[in-house]
């Protein structure tokens, strides 16, 4: 849900542009594409392996 929340300027502006009176121009174009470069990066890397927590015993030792 949250790579999707990402795009929402992206739509955004599409929208303003095809409906309404903007003017599509090359600041919209370098952030809208930054934005999805990001996105794709994001979904790029390599998922974190989740850690076990360690067993009391291993945790508290007395030396």
């Amino acid at each position: 849900a949250a790579i999707v929340m990402t795009t929402e300027p992206v739509f955004a502006a599409a929208f303003a542009v095809a409906f309404g009176t903007d003017v599509l121009g090359w600041r919209m174009l370098v952030g809208g594409g930054l934005v999805l470069a990001a996105m794709y990066l994001v979904e790029l890397a390599p998922r974190r392996k989740t850690v076990t927590a360690l067993p009391a015993e291993a945790v508290h030792h007395e030396v």
